[in-house]
C-alpha cells in the first residue's frame, strides 16, 4: 500500500475515533479525499440504500465502505450502495459524467431503487458508456431491481441545463420530479414534451412518469420567479409541491401572490395534471427558505423550512395542514436567539412516522435554539446538528443534539424504517479531508423491544475499553436498566450506561424495561478487552530501518529507547547516522501499560547493514492463506555474494536468494558470505511466533478454574485482524443456531469447531473461510452448600450468621460490596449492616467458586443502613379484670432496645413508652414497638377495669338475681346455656368481699344481718363474666 494511503488511512482513524466514536451502529464511507453520503432511504423489507459522491486525488486509492473496498474511477463518480439490516453491502454501483452527478434515490413496494439526477456532457453506469450530450446538464432516471440489476436509464431535457428538486414516487410506481430548465423545449426520451417560443429563461417544471419512466404529462410554471424545489404524492394520488417566490406570482388558475419579504415560501396542492387547486404562503420581513414537503396517511400536509418575523428576526417553522383546502392543523416554530442572526440556521430534511409524527433534521451555529419552554439547544462557538421528533399534535417529543468540534459537519437527510431506527447522512470535513457517517438512531420504548437492536461504543486503552450506550440509542423517558456481561456472564452492581471492562474478555449489555420486565433490548455486538501486551503490540507500530543509500538507521519515534549490544545509548531524535558497528534494537515504553515493545535487530559491521524486511504474500496465489515472507535490505554489494538463511540457528537447505518464504514458526536470521574475501555478515533475529500464522490458530479455550464451564474464542489477534462478516459455531457435528458471536460458552462436553467468513480490512477481494476446533471435557461440579440464619434476643433480630461448609483444604474470603474484608477467613460471618455480601471458596487446585450475594433487607428503612427485624413482641398482664382502686400492670416480655409504644383500641397513648403500663382504663391493649424505622405490633389483651358500682349491660337479660331490692334472701338463676360451676363474689362500696362460693346453676344468698346500702355482685363462669347491682332494704 503506498505511503500515501496509509497516511489517509491513519488520518481517517484519528478523524472518526478521538472520542467514543467506535460506534456499531454507524456506516463509515471514507478514505479518498471528498466522500460526500447526501441521501438515505429505506425499502419496503426495511433495506438501507444510500447515495452520494465522492472525489479522489492522485493517489491510488479507492472508495471505502464500513471497512470494504470498492474499486472506483481516480476522477471521482456518484454512487448508490445497498445495504441489508445488518450493514453488509448488497450491492454498489457508480455513476460518472463530466462532473459529478447529482442524484437523488426512491424506492417502491416491491424494493426496486430509481435514481433521478442530472449529468453532463456523457453518463456511464459502472464504466459502462450510456449517454453521449452536449455541454448542457440533461435529467435522467434509471431503474434498478432489488438485487441492483439495471433495468432501464431515461433521459429528459431541454436546449440548456435542468436542475432537479426533491422527486417522490406513488403506489403504482409513477414517478413525480421538479425542477428548473432552460430554454423554449423540453424532451422526455427522445419525445417532445413541450415547445413554447415565447418560454422565459428559467422556469420551474413538474412532471409525472410511469413505472417504465414514460412521460404522461409535464406542467410548466410560466412565472419565473417561482422554484418549485420539492413534490410529494399521498395514497389517494393527490399531489402537493412547496417552494420560494419573491414579490408579485402569479401561480396559475387567478392565484396571485406577493411576498412580504426579500423571498416568501409557498406550499400547493396540484391537479392530475400540474395546475393549482389553492397555495398557501408562509413569509416574514427578510429570506425565507423551504427545501421539503410531506404527508401522512390522515389526509395532513407537512411543511418545514427557515422562516422570519415581521422584523427580519430567523426562526425555523414546522406547519400541519389540511390536505383538502391548505389550512394550518398547529404550526410550531424554533426560535432562535434574539441578539443576533445565526450564523448558521438550516432545514435539512423533513419525513413523518407511519403514526403521523413529524421529524426534523437541521443544522445551527451561533444561536440557542427554543423548542419549548423546556428544551433549548445551544453550543457555544460551535455548529452543532439536530434531531426533533414531534407528536402528530405537534408537540416536541425529544431533541437530540450532536455537537460538531474544530471541523465543519453536515447532516443531509434521513429516513425511518419500521422499527423506529432514524437513519441519518452526514459528512465532516476537517483539513481538507472529507468523510461521511451514515448513523442508525435507535429510539427505544416497550413497543419496539422486541425489534430493536442498540450497540455498544467503546474506546480502547491500556486500561482496557471504555463502553457505554451507543450515543444512537434515543430512549426519550429514562425507563430501562441496564446491566453489563463478561463472556455472557452477569457482572454483579454493573448496571450503569457505562462500564470500564478491564479484565479479558467479550463484554456485552442488556437493557431492561422498568415497567415491563420481559421487554429486553440487548446490544448486537460484544467489545474485546485483550492483555496490555496484546493492544500495546497491536496498537504500536515500530518502523525501526537501515537505509543502505546513505548509511542510517532511523525510527518513526521521536522518544523511542536506543540500544547497541544491549546497551542504552543517546540518540537525539529519531535517526543515528554512520552507525558504528554493533547490534542495534529500539525499544518502546508504552505510556500506562507498564509494557515496552521492542523492535528487530539490525546488525551493522564494517560500516555495512543487514535488515530483515517481513512482510506477506499469498500461499500458491491464495490470498486465504498468506505466508510471512523476508527479504535482505542491505549495504553489501558486488559480485560473489552468497546467502543463506537460519531457523533457529539451523541452516535452512536450499535458502540461498535474497528473499525467503517462512512457512515455520521461531527465530530467523540471514548471513551473507563474501566470497572473494571470505568475510560473513549476519542480520539480527527475527522472531516469527504463531500469530505470524493466524489461519493456523485453534481456538482459544479459557477454563472457568474449576473445569466445569470453559469460553471458547476465535483467537483474539485473529479476530483483531480482520472483518469478521459470518462465523458458525459447532458441538459435535451438529450447529448451534443463533450463536454467531466470537466467543460461546461451553457448559458440556465434546467438540466444538467454529467456522469463520472473514475478509482483511479494506480489501476487495472475496472473502475467506477459517476454520478451527478444540475440546472441551467438563469436570464435576464444585458444590458450595450455604447456609444462613438470624441471630438476636427476644423481639429483635439485628444479626445475621453465614456459613458455608467447613472443609480444611479450603480457604475462605469475604466480599463487601466487592471490597474484600481483610481478615475474614472462616467459613461464617456475622453482619449487621445491609451491604452486599459475597463469599469465593477455594479448593486448592485453581478452583475458586463464587456464591450468591446475600444483602439483608429485613425492615429498616433506607435511611438506615443497620440491618434489624422485628418480631412481634410478647406481652402479659397481671389481671384482666382490675378494680380500680387497684394497681396492676401489662408489660412487654423479654424485649430490650427498642422503643415502645402503647396501644388502647388501636389507638396510641401519650406518654406510654416504657416496657409496662399501669392498667386504669377498660380496653384493647397491644404494644408497637420500633427500632431503625421498622415497626411491629404484639397480640392483643382485653381488660376491663371496674369501679365499684359498675355493672354489666347485659348482666339483666342474661342471670336472673331476685327480689332485687331485697330484704334478706337473694335467689340467682344462671341462664340455660351455662355448663359446670361459676363462682360468686359479694363486693361491697369500698371494695372489700363479704362473700365467696360456687354453685352450678340457682343458688340463694342469705343477706339477714346485712347494713342496707348497695353491693356489687359478681358471677364467673366458663364461657362469660356477670356483674349486677344488689340493693339491701
Amino acid at each position: 500500500m503506498p505511503m500515501r494511503i496509509i497516511f489517509l488511512l491513519t488520518l481517517f482513524l484519528i478523524i472518526c475515533f478521538t472520542s467514543l466514536a467506535q460506534d456499531a451502529s454507524n456506516i463509515t464511507f471514507g478514505i479518498g479525499e471528498k466522500v460526500n453520503v447526501d441521501c438515505a432511504i429505506v425499502d419496503t423489507q426495511d433495506n438501507l440504500i444510500a447515495s452520494g459522491n465522492y472525489k479522489k486525488d492522485n493517489i491510488e486509492s479507492d472508495l471505502i465502505i464500513e471497512s470494504k473496498r470498492f474499486v472506483v474511477p481516480k476522477e471521482g463518480a456518484s454512487f448508490v450502495v445497498k445495504f441489508d439490516q445488518k450493514k453488509n453491502v448488497q450491492w454498489f454501483h457508480y455513476i460518472t459524467s463530466y462532473s459529478k452527478p447529482e442524484i437523488r434515490i426512491l424506492s417502491d413496494d416491491s424494493s426496486n431503487v430509481y435514481v433521478v439526477g442530472v449529468y453532463e456532457r456523457f453518463l456511464n453506469f459502472d464504466g459502462k458508456s450510456t449517454f453521449l450530450g452536449g455541454l448542457d446538464k440533461e435529467i435522467f432516471v434509471a431503474k434498478y431491481n432489488a438485487t441492483g440489476a439495471l433495468i432501464w436509464i431515461k433521459r429528459y431535457g431541454g436546449n440548456w441545463d435542468e436542475t432537479i428538486g426533491k422527486p417522490t414516487i406513488d403506489k403504482n410506481r409513477n414517478l413525480y420530479i421538479v425542477g428548473r430548465f432552460d430554454g423554449r423545449n423540453f424532451e422526455a426520451d427522445g419525445e417532445t414534451a413541450m415547445i413554447d417560443p415565447n418560454a422565459e429563461w428559467r422556469n420551474s417544471f413538474l412532471l409525472k412518469l410511469d413505472k417504465n419512466g414514460k412521460l404522461v404529462w409535464f406542467h410548466k410554471f410560466d412565472d419565473t420567479g417561482i422554484v418549485v424545489n420539492a413534490v410529494e404524492v399521498n395514497q389517494q394520488a393527490q399531489i402537493f409541491i412547496s417552494g420560494t417566490f419573491s414579490e408579485s406570482r402569479n401561480f396559475g388558475n387567478n392565484i396571485l401572490l406577493q411576498s412580504k419579504g426579500k423571498q416568501d415560501v409557498f406550499y400547493a396542492r396540484c391537479s392530475q395534471n400540474g395546475d393549482m387547486v389553492w397555495v398557501k404562503q408562509i413569509g416574514g420581513a427578510a429570506t425565507d427558505m423551504c427545501h421539503d414537503i410531506a404527508v401522512d396517511n390522515n389526509g395532513n400536509v407537512f411543511v418545514s423550512g427557515q422562516s422570519s418575523d415581521n422584523i427580519g428576526q430567523r426562526g425555523i417553522f414546522l406547519i400541519k395542514a389540511n390536505e383538502t383546502d391548505g389550512v394550518p392543523v398547529w404550526s410550531n416554530t424554533i426560535h432562535t436567539s434574539t441578539d443576533k442572526l445565526p450564523d448558521y440556521l438550516l432545514v435539512n430534511d423533513l419525513a413523518i412516522s407511519k403514526a403521523g409524527e413529524p421529524y426534523l433534521l437541521g443544522f445551527a451555529g451561533g444561536t440557542e435554539l427554543t423548542f419549548n419552554a423546556q428544551i433549548k439547544l445551544s453550543q457555544p462557538n460551535q455548529r452543532f446538528i439536530f434531531l426533533a421528533k414531534y407528536t402528530a399534535d405537534g408537540n416536541v417529543t425529544y431533541v437530540d443534539k450532536e455537537a460538531i468540534f474544530d471541523q465543519f459537519g453536515y447532516a443531509t437527510s434521513m429516513a425511518l424504517d419500521s422499527r423506529r431506527n432514524v437513519y441519518l447522512t452526514n459528512f465532516y470535513e476537517f483539513n481538507g479531508f472529507t468523510y461521511s457517517i451514515l448513523k442508525r438512531k435507535t429510539e427505544l420504548d416497550t413497543k419496539n423491544c422486541a425489534s430493536a437492536s442498540v450497540v455498544i461504543a467503546h474506546e480502547e486503552s491500556c486500561s482496557g475499553q471504555a463502553m457505554k450506550l451507543s450515543e444512537n440509542v434515543i430512549i426519550p423517558t429514562s425507563d430501562f436498566n441496564f446491566q453489563w456481561y463478561k463472556n455472557g456472564e452477569i457482572i454483579r452492581r454493573a448496571t450503569q450506561s457505562n462500564y470500564q471492562g478491564s479484565e479479558e474478555g467479550y463484554y456485552s449489555l442488556k437493557l431492561i424495561n422498568k415497567a415491563d420486565k420481559n421487554c429486553e433490548v440487548k446490544a448486537i455486538n460484544h467489545v474485546l478487552v485483550s492483555s496490555k501486551e496484546v493492544y500495546a503490540h497491536r496498537t504500536t507500530d515500530i518502523v525501526f530501518h537501515y537505509e543502505p543509500d546513505n548509511s542510517r538507521l532511523y525510527t518513526n519515534g521521536e522518544k523511542d529507547e536506543w540500544y547497541r549490544n544491549n546497551e542504552l545509548i543517546s540518540v537525539p531524535g529519531n535517526m543515528l547516522v554512520n552507525p558504528p558497528d554493533g547490534r542495534y534494537k529500539i525499544k518502546r515504553p508504552i505510556p500506562g501499560c507498564g509494557v515496552t515493545v521492542e523492535s528487530k535487530e539490525i546488525i551493522v559491521e564494517d560500516g555495512y547493514g543487514i535488515e530483515l524486511h517481513k512482510e506477506s504474500i499469498d500461499g500458491l496465489g491464495n490470498h486465504c492463506e498468506p505466508f510471512p515472507y523476508f527479504r535482505i535490505a542491505t549495504n553489501i554489494t558486488g559480485e560473489g555474494l552468497l546467502y543463506r538463511w537460519f531457523l533457529n540457528d539451523q541452516l535452512i537447505p536450499d535458502s540461498t536468494e535474497t528473499h525467503l518464504m517462512a512457512v515455520a514458526s521461531g527465530d530467523y536470521h540471514a548471513s551473507i558470505i563474501n566470497l572473494s574475501t571470505g568475510k560473513v555478515y549476519a542480520s539480527g533475529k527475527y522472531r516469527l511466533d504463531r500469530k505470524d500464522y493466524l489461519q493456523a490458530l485453534p481456538l482459544s479455550k479459557v477454563d472457568n478454574g474449576c473445569g466445569t464451564a470453559a469460553v471458547i474464542k476465535i483467537d483474539d489477534a485473529f479476530a483483531a485482524k480482520y472483518l469478521i462478516e459470518d462465523i458458525t459455531w459447532k458441538l459435535n457435528g451438529q450447529e448451534l443456531p443463533n450463536e454467531k458471536s466470537l466467543f460461546i460458552r461451553a457448559t458440556v462436553s465434546g467438540d466444538y469447531t467454529s467456522s469463520v467468513r472473514y475478509t482483511s480490512f479494506y480489501s476487495d477481494k472475496a472473502s475467506c473461510k477459517y476454520n478451527s476446533f478444540t475440546h472441551f471435557e467438563k469436570k464435576p461440579d464444585f458444590n458450595v452448600n450455604i447456609g444462613y440464619g438470624y441471630a438476636g434476643s427476644g423481639c429483635k433480630v439485628d444479626s445475621f450468621k453465614v456459613f458455608l461448609e467447613a472443609n480444611k483444604e479450603y480457604t475462605y474470603e469475604w466480599t463487601r460490596n466487592d471490597t474484600l474484608l481483610s481478615n475474614r477467613t472462616s467459613n461464617e460471618l456475622f453482619i449487621k449492616d445491609k451491604n452486599i455480601y459475597r463469599a469465593y471458596v477455594n479448593r486448592g487446585d485453581g478452583c475458586i467458586k463464587e456464591t450468591d450475594e446475600i444483602s439483608l433487607t429485613g425492615c429498616a428503612s433506607d435511611a438506615f443502613n443497620q440491618f434489624v427485624m422485628l418480631n412481634p413482641p410478647l406481652i402479659s398482664a397481671e389481671k384482666t379484670t382490675v378494680l380500680a382502686h387497684e394497681k396492676s400492670f401489662i408489660k412487654a416480655e423479654g424485649c430490650t432496645d427498642v422503643n415502645f409504644q402503647w396501644l388502647k383500641d388501636e389507638m396510641p397513648l401519650i406518654g406510654a413508652n416504657q416496657s409496662a403500663l399501669e392498667l386504669r382504663q377498660t380496653g384493647t391493649y397491644s404494644l408497637q414497638i420500633e427500632k431503625f424505622g421498622c415497626k411491629s405490633v404484639s397480640n392483643t389483651i382485653d381488660i376491663v377495669v371496674e369501679s365499684i358500682l359498675s355493672e354489666e349491660g347485659t348482666a339483666d337479660i342474661q342471670i336472673k338475681a331476685f327480689p332485687n331490692p331485697t330484704n334478706e334472701i337473694l335467689q340467682i338463676v344462671l341462664p340455660d346455656w351455662h355448663e359446670g360451676k361459676a363462682s360468686l363474689t359479694l363486693l361491697n362500696s369500698k371494695g372489700e368481699v363479704l362473700r365467696k362460693d360456687s354453685f352450678t346453676d340457682t343458688t340463694t344468698l342469705d343477706l339477714k344481718g346485712t347494713p342496707e346500702g348497695v353491693y356489687l355482685l359478681t358471677i364467673d363462669t366458663l364461657k362469660q363474666r356477670f356483674v349486677k347491682k344488689i340493693i339491701k332494704k
